[in-house]
């Protein structure tokens, strides 16, 4: 597994235990649905703006990542 897929699993796995749903984590930091799915799919890589906000809004320190 290439580390920019486990990056979008345990940020996938983060929404998950907060059940937040992905139109709604999306609307919380700014970006498009669509965009948000597929970089917790591992179908795109995110940006580095778009992972910051995304471990401000679910909490996961970037420890978690290392």
């Amino acid at each position: 597994m290439k580390h920019i897929d486990l990056i979008a699993a345990r940020m996938e796995q983060a929404r998950w235990e907060r059940g937040i749903p992905v139109a709604e984590l999306a609307r919380r930091i700014g970006v498009d649905r669509k965009r948000l799915w597929r970089v917790l799919n591992g179908e795109r890589v995110m940006r580095a703006d778009e992972f910051v906000r995304l471990c401000m809004e679910l909490g996961v320190g970037l420890g978690r990542f290392i």
